[in-house]
């Protein structure tokens, strides 16, 4: 009950830092695009911002209030608001993802690079994809 208690605090907090360090991965690689740092600003300020706001709330939800043990608490009521809060978090995150996904393309494509060497490229930025 523990291990599992610790992997639903620590989860979202892990997800909202790998798309942090993938924004700051695309800003240090394409800064010269204005566009890449606007939206990496934006992204990663919103991005962050709704991970902080859903780490603390997971942490609340799915914690023991005073007086439960962890077995109480998963069959409490605030429980299941967390597991239906779950719900918007994989969309936003997806949406999060799409964005990451979408965001270095056009970088890419203005590269001065043979058209092989540009499929390779984005090749490797659709592993991420999978």
């Amino acid at each position: 009950m523990q291990q599992s208690y610790i992997t639903v605090i620590t989860a979202t907090p892990a997800l909202g830092l790998i798309k942090l360090s993938l924004f700051i991965q695309y800003y240090l690689l394409f800064k010269v695009r204005r566009y890449v740092r606007i939206s990496v600003y934006v992204g990663a300020t919103l991005s962050g911002l709704f991970y902080i706001a859903t780490s603390i709330s997971s942490f609340v939800l799915s914690s023991p209030w005073p007086g439960e043990s962890i077995l109480d608490c998963i069959l409490s009521w605030h429980y299941l608001k967390f597991a239906e809060f779950s719900i918007p978090t994989g969309i936003i995150g997806s949406l999060v993802d799409v964005v990451l996904f979408i965001l270095p393309m056009p970088a890419v494509w203005q590269l001065q690079l043979s058209t092989a060497k540009k499929i390779g490229i984005i090749l490797v930025f659709m592993t991420g994809g999978l």
